[in-house]
């Protein structure tokens, strides 16, 4: 029998083991400040931006369109933490690169954004909704904050004109612990009226 080998993936209070198998285990703590914590560090593109980007600015915003979009918390909130697994080490790597030779990575990925969601009570499968805005902001943000002429090749155009605050660090993860307690509320709210 093949023994199931582990990688960790070290975060601020502990580490997250990702078994070959898909499982993951948490050990030494908490993830989801870490997460919050090093997706507001992580610039958008590899931290090609002509500003910092962050990864939770960017969530922030796909959550507020699909809210707008749906008036679901529910689905806000998966949209708001759909980039988790970046927290953790699956860093932000081109979306094409990623379809074309990252099955692997993308399944990590999916293994370690699942954990998260069930430790977050929320529904694993992310809603076609979230992907729509997900692409649509990339390529709003990458005309937006990056100088490359070869953005036209995008498949997805910019339809709108986004205000990108580029928030520091500390602002990114203040405002999205703000707009995931919103979130939050809004859930427990809509529970307690069932």
């Amino acid at each position: 029998m093949k023994a199931n080998k582990r990688i960790p993936l070290l975060y601020s209070t502990g580490v997250c083991w990702l078994y070959d198998n898909g499982q993951v285990e948490f050990e030494g703590g908490e993830p989801l400040l870490p997460i919050i914590r090093a997706n507001s560090r992580e610039g958008r593109f590899g931290n090609h931006c002509r500003r910092h980007y962050s990864v939770n600015e960017h969530s922030w915003h796909v959550s507020n369109a699909v809210y707008e979009e749906t008036g679901s918390a529910l689905v806000a909130l998966q949209a708001l933490w759909h980039e988790a697994e970046e927290g953790l080490g699956v860093r932000d790597i081109n979306s094409l690169l990623k379809n074309r030779w990252g099955s692997r990575i993308n399944k990590a990925a999916g293994y370690i954004r699942a954990a998260v969601f069930k430790i977050l009570e929320l529904p694993v499968e992310l809603p076609d909704v979230v992907h729509k805005w997900d692409h649509q902001f990339a390529s709003s943000e990458g005309n937006a904050l990056m100088d490359s002429a070869h953005l036209v090749e995008w498949e997805v155009p910019p339809d709108r004109n986004y205000r990108f605050y580029c928030w520091n660090p500390e602002r990114a993860e203040e405002e999205f612990i703000l707009k995931h307690k919103f979130y939050t509320k809004l859930i427990e709210d809509d529970n307690g009226n069932k």
